[in-house]
């Protein structure tokens, strides 16, 4: 999984999920910070060291990448639920699998199904030392609307 992250006030950068299983890790996972431009690798406080007072750090999934191709799977599971019984009454043939038919091996399905994430996310606070009361001052409003509006998305 990847993310593209914006800080609204001027830089952009990358994240990439290290979950679970990841060499023989028993950690649940977590988004490590990649910047490209800065040769920054796990390195999320690198933009307060700038002396940036980060106000709107947004994540953007992708959202048919975590999902598509397990929602895919159902869909095909379901769509062929109803003619399963059909079909090899007819011709003596049995149906693969959804999941097989679409390529998902069980290894994927068990790394991938647990980590399905919000399209949209406010990720301010892992870029910044300040306090939530900080951010939400320099905002000019409080954390629920924001989060409202991501809601939307």
């Amino acid at each position: 999984h990847v993310r593209w992250v914006v800080d609204w006030a001027d830089h952009v950068w990358a994240e990439v999920w290290l979950g679970s299983g990841v060499h023989g890790s028993s950690e649940k996972g977590r988004w490590v910070h990649l910047d490209p431009c800065e040769a920054a690798v796990d390195n999320p406080l690198l933009y307060e060291s700038w002396g940036k007072n980060q106000t709107y750090i947004v994540a953007f999934h992708d959202p048919f990448y975590s999902s598509s191709r397990n929602q895919a799977a159902d869909s095909v599971a379901s769509l062929t639920s109803g003619v399963a019984g059909i079909i090899p009454a007819m011709s003596g043939a049995t149906l693969p699998s959804a999941q097989s038919s679409l390529g998902i091996s069980e290894h994927e399905k068990d790394i991938y199904e647990p980590h399905r994430f919000p399209p949209v996310e406010d990720i301010t606070h892992e870029y910044t030392s300040d306090e939530a009361h900080v951010i939400d001052q320099r905002r000019g409003i409080t954390e629920e609307p924001v989060a409202e509006a991501i809601a939307e998305v």
